[in-house]
């Protein structure tokens, strides 16, 4: 009961210092080869018959280009007609760490990791101008996403690593200066290559690992601010929102520095999944888990807005770190019952302006859902 009033404090306080409003509710539609024209359309129509008038669409690159230089946008376009259709507005996901296999990329359903040679920034930045040039201007549009989830660790190939050197030049000014403070006997900045041991313990040696950790947090952003200009090139007005996630915890390891994030979008969010990224919380501090994360994201983006752009809503026994909702009694298990009623609440903090619904059928929502329009934006 303690945990569960400190939340409530939290929300109290924030609220007597911002005006509350209802945020408006959102879903997630994911497109796949083999979905039918009418499949997509019922899906937005279910999103219109249930008011949910903003949806989140991922734009998988691997989806768009099946063969090399072949670029088929049918089944999205069906997507950005249907929503034109249904008065819905699309927050566009790009995709371009998820390349196709031919160009590079990993055989899974999500693949985050970031570029580490400037031949993949050029075919990513293919992949970005097919896209923003193909739906920039559609009545459907509402915002862009540089990609899903920044914060991964970054590839350490030969053009992170020559940044690094830059970084490290720029920081220590001479190869002497940076010696004495790593304790090494590097001849010159050109030198020094990528170390597994900056990775591991910091402890031991901590110099070499905040470094790395500081210019990973440098690099994150500017790998962002990358794709965004790449996205101005072709498209100057659309807004830009960014969801960082695992947001409880040490921020460093997932190279977050977020509140220089706020120049370069109007809106910054948050995925929130309890099975995911609640591992140091019990299960009944996941409200104020929620309320922390909410409260992070606002200070951060202040003045911006701030969204929950995914929200776990309902059982996970798989696709977790941590079994939701399951519980293990000696050689038998069970399924308890959802204890997501007081998350869903509490993404509906005071001063939010955008928050997804927590439940809905599995053709519409894949296991998190998209995040709602702004209120100085209204959708009709």
């Amino acid at each position: 009961m303690r945990y569960f009033l400190l939340g409530c404090a939290v929300l109290f306080l924030c609220g007597s210092l911002h005006t509350a409003e209802i945020p408006t509710l959102g879903a997630q539609i994911w497109i796949e080869p083999g979905q039918t024209q009418g499949d997509i359309d019922q899906w937005f129509k279910t999103l219109s018959d249930l008011h949910m008038f903003i949806t989140r669409l991922f734009i998988m690159w691997d989806v768009l280009e099946p063969a090399p230089d072949h670029w088929d946008f049918s089944l999205y376009d069906q997507a950005f007609k249907a929503a034109a259709t249904y008065n819905i507005k699309i927050v566009a996901s790009l995709a371009p760490t998820h390349a196709p296999v031919f160009r590079g990329g990993v055989p899974a359903t999500q693949h985050d990791e970031m570029p580490g040679t400037r031949a993949m920034l050029d075919q990513q930045k293919l992949y970005s101008s097919q896209v923003v040039k193909r739906y920039q201007g559609h009545p459907a549009l509402y915002a862009w996403m540089q990609q899903n989830e920044p914060g991964r660790p970054h590839n350490t190939g030969p053009g992170t690593i020559h940044r690094y050197r830059k970084w490290l030049q720029d920081k220590y000014k001479s190869i002497d200066s940076l010696n004495a403070v790593w304790r090494h006997d590097y001849r010159s900045f050109q030198n020094i290559n990528y170390n597994p041991d900056w990775e591991r313990y910091g402890w031991m040696d901590p110099d070499p690992w905040y470094d790395w950790r500081e210019f990973g947090q440098e690099h994150l952003t500017w790998y962002m601010q990358w794709i965004a200009d790449e996205i101005r090139k072709h498209d100057p007005d659309t807004p830009l929102h960014l969801n960082p996630h695992g947001l409880v915890g040490n921020l460093i390891f997932s190279n977050y520095e977020l509140h220089t994030w706020r120049d370069m979008l109007h809106s910054l969010g948050a995925s929130i999944h309890v099975a995911w990224h609640f591992g140091m919380l019990k299960r009944i501090q996941y409200t104020m888990g929620v309320s922390y994360v909410c409260d992070l994201i606002r200070g951060a983006s202040e003045p911006n807005p701030f969204w929950v752009t995914e929200l776990q809503g309902g059982n996970n026994i798989y696709s977790a770190v941590r079994l939701l909702n399951w519980r293990a009694q000696g050689k038998s298990r069970r399924m308890e019952h959802a204890r997501l009623s007081g998350t869903s609440d509490s993404a509906s903090y005071p001063g939010i302006e955008n928050r997804p619904h927590p439940r809905g059928k599995p053709d519409i929502f894949s296991g998190c859902t998209a995040a709602a329009v702004p209120f100085s934006q209204p959708l009709h």
